[in-house]
């Protein structure tokens, strides 16, 4: 009997992925952990993990964008500049989380992407820039002018 495989949860814990499996048709749907093993030196767990922050903020963008700004509304601190939530990325080209920039329309508009810069200053100090970019090419950084990082959105995947 064919199964259909359907993913329940984008969350993954240790290296594993919870799917649900139902035969065709009308049976009583099981519960599978599919393993994902190492391909090549890349953890499949972890591209997926990057790749759910992708889909969170593609799907769910706009939504947590409203969110955030309902906040600040609520808590006197709302803003006037156009906002929207981009992906963060690591300088090594992951995603690694969501932010909401803001700033002048025009300028809001060409942002793809924050990068989060680090560097370790002192003992016990640690340093993150945030820098809204008009590329997903952490590498190749093109700074857009004028637009701030105003929250970062945590995402557990």
């Amino acid at each position: 009997m064919r199964l259909t495989l359907t993913l329940v949860l984008l969350t993954l814990l240790a290296g594993t992925v919870p799917v649900k499996a139902a035969p065709l048709p009308d049976a009583v749907p099981v519960d599978v952990v599919v393993s994902l093993p190492k391909i090549l030196g890349v953890d499949l767990g972890d591209a997926l993990k990057v790749g759910g922050i992708l889909l969170v903020v593609q799907e769910y963008g706009p939504e947590i964008n409203r969110a955030i700004n309902q906040l600040l509304d609520n808590n006197d601190a709302e803003t006037n500049a156009s906002t929207k939530v981009v992906i963060i990325l690591s300088p090594d080209g992951g995603y690694v989380g969501a932010a909401q920039v803001t700033g002048p329309t025009a300028a809001v508009a060409k942002v793809k992407a924050v990068v989060q810069l680090e560097k370790d200053f002192r003992k016990g100090i640690r340093i993150r820039a945030m820098v809204p970019v008009s590329n997903e090419n952490p590498s190749n950084i093109r700074r857009v002018q004028g637009v701030a990082v105003s929250a970062i959105i945590d995402i557990k995947i």
